[in-house]
């Protein structure tokens, strides 16, 4: 909404406390819109306020020069840094008064206006104490976007919804008046972003075959390669140096000559020599000669 149109109060504030000494916010999502939309908290980068108890301390003498080191406006700047518990402490700001009058608080998230979705407020002492939440645009009109019953516990969140839609927020204002003094440690403005796409699931992975494999490692396939021309050149070259030494030892023998049984001389008629002795038959046995013998020429 903007400025010249009717303000449209949100929501009633949800309050959210966790356990003790716990004191960051759950991850916000928002899938209640029509496109789902994300978050991101700015917190308070500059303030303001009606009174702070710091500097009632500094101008008020009587009170002791420690009290004045805490409660001021700067401590709702950035995160939360209070403990747990609901009670008094210098890290949140308090006004300078116990409850007689109401109080407020303004605040800034950044250099430019910011568009919002929400507002969170971190209560930790007199909760609950917030009477009403106003805006103002960057034209510095103001409106209402809540004004109830704040029903926080001690300590704890103030979570209030609100979409400005196109409008910026320049600036936020909170009323608060309790019985006490009331403290706020942190204020953070929700803002919309852009969420991010969930990866899509991997695929089962499938082996790839063979071809594929030697393909895709280029230089293993080069490698073995040559490792398969260098083995087939070396069988190669140990065939050819077998059958090299085959020849030259069948030259070698070839050389040396041919081996002789019996001395170069007449040549003897067996059947003419039996029949001068008086033998008409052949011998059944081989006729063995005494000067029988084997040479090798040289």
């Amino acid at each position: 909404t903007d400025g010249s149109e009717t303000p449209v109060l949100a929501p009633g504030p949800r309050s959210w406390a966790g356990p003790r000494g716990f004191l960051e916010r759950p991850l916000r999502f928002r899938a209640e819109r029509a496109m789902d939309v994300c978050s991101t908290s700015h917190w308070a980068a500059r303030a303001t306020a009606s009174s702070d108890w710091s500097a009632a301390a500094i101008n008020n003498r009587s009170y002791p020069a420690w009290w004045a080191t805490g409660w001021g406006v700067a401590e709702m700047l950035g995160e939360p840094d209070a403990g747990g518990e609901c009670s008094d402490r210098g890290s949140a700001w308090a006004p300078s008064h116990n409850g007689s009058a109401a109080e407020w608080v303004r605040l800034e998230f950044g250099d430019e206006p910011l568009r919002m979705i929400g507002l969170q407020v971190r209560e930790v002492l007199a909760a609950p104490f917030i009477l009403r939440v106003e805006v103002e645009s960057e034209e510095a009109q103001r409106w209402t976007i809540w004004n109830g019953t704040d029903e926080t516990p001690c300590p704890g969140w103030f979570d209030l919804s609100y979409d400005s839609g196109s409008q910026a927020i320049a600036a936020v204002y909170i009323f608060t008046q309790a019985d006490g003094f009331e403290e706020i440690d942190a204020v953070s403005l929700e803002v919309p972003i852009p969420c991010s796409p969930s990866p899509p699931p991997e695929s089962p992975s499938t082996p790839l075959p063979t071809f594929a494999v030697l393909t895709a490692r280029p230089l293993a396939v080069v490698l073995a390669l040559v490792a398969a021309w260098l083995l087939l050149f070396a069988y190669l070259c140990l065939r050819v140096r077998r059958r090299s030494r085959s020849v030259g030892l069948r030259a070698a023998k070839d050389l040396e000559g041919p081996t002789l049984l019996s001395p170069p001389g007449p040549s003897i008629d067996l059947d003419s020599a039996l029949r001068s002795h008086g033998r008409s038959t052949p011998l059944s046995t081989p006729l063995s000669l005494p000067h029988q013998a084997t040479r090798t020429l040289p």
